[in-house]
Formats: structure tokens, C-alpha cells, sequence
């Protein structure tokens, strides 16, 4: 096991068992086609991933550690989804998934892709692009600089070692404008007039969801492609 997959596992274990799918997923699976193929990208403990299957969608939830993976499969099948949420372990670090290309309607991933420099993500949206089905959509979050609560907290904890790129104990942190992003995504060969990246203010849903600010709503960057 390498020291990322550690961390994660180690970070997995604070999450509360009884933690509730997002108002984030709740709201943009009101836009997903009825009975999409959703692949849930760095979704750790599945909450939104069965969400989703609730629904009636079929998931594979990807994420780099096994312990929150394991989670969700409990979590799965306690709820009688297991037939519905596919999980896969995938470092996805050095820029690639190893899953099939054209496959999903939906490709979706809160607060997981900030944690790539810019030369790796931007491989990543490729990535994405590529799995993504024609007629597909992202809808993709990262936290952004525009967040002053969450910057001064990320002040505390981690030094900035490049214009939006953090070091906290050897692990990165970006926080990325949305001219930033659109570059990134543009460097990924992805058409502009497929994508749309604005601001959004995520309000969180329950007591077990929280952001290091600890405030009940934050500032996100949503990154939605439309293949």
C-alpha cells in the first residue's frame, strides 16, 4: 500500500457510518437520464454512489483506498443495492482510469479532483472525456480560491508552493481559479462549447457533512461538460 492510499484509508474511518448522500447529488440527479450508467470518480464511501442506485441507476463507484470501498459495499448491501453499485480501486494519480471508453452517461465527482497539479488533471478531464459516453454530462466540483473561510484555514495547515498548488505534509492541495480551470480543460482537447465552468455555493446536508471551515455552506467550482 502506498503512503496516498494510507492516508485515505486512515481518513475514511472518521467518516460517520450514518453520513447522507449530498444536497450536491441530490440536486444533480434530478438531471441524470433515468437509468444511467454513473461512474462515481473518487466517491470514497459510496454515500452519493447509493444515492444514485436508489434511484434507479447503475454505479461504479472509483476510489484510490480499499477501506472506504469496503464500506460502501456494506453500506450497499444493507441497503439491497449491491446488484446496483459496482466498486473499483483505482490510483489515479499518474493520470489515467482504467475504465472503458464511451461507457457512462454521467460522470460525477465531488470534492475529489483537487488534489492533482494542473499537468495531471488536465490528463484526468481527458480521461473523463474519454469514458464518457456521446450525449453524456460531468458534473465535477473542486474547491475554489474564491472560498475565504476555506483558504484560511487551508493557510493553517498547508504551504503554498505554487500559484493555487498546496503542500500539506507532501500531499497536494489546489485550489484553482475558473480561468485556470478552463485552461486545463482546454489543454485536455476538450471542445470549449461543450463546457461550462462557473462558481457554485454548496450548502451542506446534515451534521455529519462538514468542511474543514466548519461553515454550512462553501464555494465550489463546477466543471460540467456535455459530450
Amino acid at each position: 500500500m502506498n503512503k496516498l492510499q494510507d492516508f485515505w484509508n486512515i481518513n475514511s474511518a472518521r467518516i460517520p457510518d450514518d453520513k447522507g448522500e449530498s444536497l450536491y447529488a441530490i440536486e444533480k440527479e434530478k438531471l441524470f437520464p433515468r437509468a444511467s450508467r454513473v461512474c462515481d470518480l473518487g466517491g470514497g464511501t459510496g454515500t452519493d454512489s447509493i444515492y444514485f442506485a436508489s434511484k434507479g441507476h447503475d454505479v461504479v463507484l472509483v476510489d484510490i483506498a480499499d477501506e472506504p470501498l469496503s464500506k460502501a459495499n456494506i453500506k450497499a448491501e444493507q441497503a439491497d443495492l449491491k446488484h446496483k453499485i459496482t466498486t473499483q480501486q483505482c490510483d489515479f494519480t499518474g493520470g489515467t482510469i482504467p475504465l472503458p471508453s464511451d461507457s457512462y452517461d454521467v460522470v460525477y465527482s465531488r470534492l475529489a479532483l483537487h488534489y492533482f497539479e494542473s499537468a495531471i488533471l488536465s490528463q484526468i478531464v481527458a480521461e473523463i472525456y474519454r469514458i464518457l459516453k456521446d450525449g453524456g454530462s460531468t458534473y465535477l466540483t473542486l474547491k475554489s480560491p474564491d472560498d475565504k473561510a476555506e483558504m484560511k484555514y487551508l493557510a493553517t495547515t498547508a504551504k503554498e508552493v505554487e500559484d493555487g498548488v498546496f503542500d500539506e505534509e507532501g500531499r497536494i492541495k489546489t485550489r484553482y481559479t475558473i480561468e485556470r480551470l478552463s485552461k486545463i480543460i482546454s489543454d485536455a482537447g476538450i471542445p470549449s462549447e461543450q463546457v461550462q465552468v462557473h462558481a457554485v455555493t454548496e450548502k451542506l446536508g446534515s451534521e455529519n457533512d462538514i468542511v474543514k471551515s466548519g461553515n454550512a455552506s462553501f464555494i465550489v467550482n463546477e466543471i460540467i461538460i456535455s459530450k
